[in-house]
């Protein structure tokens, strides 16, 4: 199975891990970047302390040191065909894994995980016994067995078992696929390893359309309030507009009135205030004298 869909199982345990108080200060679940990190070389080593690519590392290993963290757990992929479990237990010392072949664990990952911790001051940690595990009796369940591992160890799950196999894994699919359609995982993510009822499924889906239908109707006010506020602002700004003429017409009556008032008296001074007012009133685009003139 690809890494992304390890990834999303594992992120769904530590999901609930947050959501437990007691677990979320205890322990910690690693996914594959933190393997990724692991297998770094020496040169990346040597800016361990420096380099970005450690921080998350370091921010689990200091965890572990000043005790905010008991244990931590992540998968491991050998080879790019079987995925097995280790778990760091910083409280005894240990280092613990599981696998459902039972192959003997590899010794460049345990090097890996000590200089991890002796970076952070930690000596040697010692082999611990083995984590429970199921056994798998084909060549492709690992990654269920593995995922059923970690889940055994934090939230007491039955072990894997060959002859349940399928249902193990429509169980994690329900859990990814609700994970990922739903809006809020809070709401929507379903407990380890437990079958979801059709009643409860169906009164899920019936929420959710009332959740729907609520957003619905919220965006459909918003849309007809935001409209009536443009149709208002609109009339106002025509209603404003409409009394600017009235007043541009009202002042160019007058101005025109006491022109030709001015006009019989003074035909000279009369003529040019009003060609020099005519020519201001051409600049801004008025042309409503000429009528008056007319």
């Amino acid at each position: 199975m690809k890494g992304r869909f390890v990834n999303a199982m594992v992120n769904e345990i530590s999901h609930h891990i947050q959501c437990d108080p007691q677990l979320h200060q205890m322990m910690a679940v690693g996914e594959l970047t933190f393997v990724t990190t692991l297998h770094y070389d020496n040169t990346c080593w040597s800016r361990y302390m420096l380099d970005k690519g450690f921080t998350r590392i370091r921010e689990l290993g200091d965890s572990l040191y000043d005790g905010k963290l008991a244990s931590i757990i992540f998968p491991i992929n050998i080879n790019g065909v079987h995925w097995m479990v280790f778990l760091v237990d910083a409280k005894n010392r240990e280092i613990r894994y599981g696998d459902s072949l039972d192959w003997p664990w590899l010794r460049a990952d345990v090097d890996s995980i000590q200089r991890w911790l002796c970076k952070h001051g930690f000596r040697l940690f010692s082999q611990g016994t083995i984590l429970p595990h199921g056994c798998q009796e084909d060549a492709y369940s690992c990654t269920i067995a593995m995922i059923n591992i970690i889940c055994h160890q934090f939230f007491n799950t039955p072990l894997f078992m060959d002859e349940k196999k399928d249902l193990f894994c429509i169980q994690e699919l329900i859990l990814i696929l609700h994970a990922h359609f739903s809006e809020d995982n809070d709401a929507w993510l379903l407990k380890h390893f437990s079958i979801v009822s059709c009643k409860d499924h169906l009164a899920d889906i019936h929420q959710c359309d009332l959740e729907h239908k609520d957003k619905q109707r919220d965006a459909i006010f918003s849309a007809a309030l935001k409209d009536t506020e443009h149709k208002y602002q609109k009339c106002l700004n025509d209603r404003n507009r409409q009394r600017a003429c009235q007043d541009r017409v009202k002042e160019c009556y007058e101005l025109g009135w006491v022109s030709c008032r001015w006009f019989k008296r003074e035909p000279s001074f009369a003529k040019d205030i009003f060609d020099k007012w005519f020519r201001l009133q051409t600049r801004r685009g008025s042309g409503m004298i000429l009528a008056l003139w007319a």
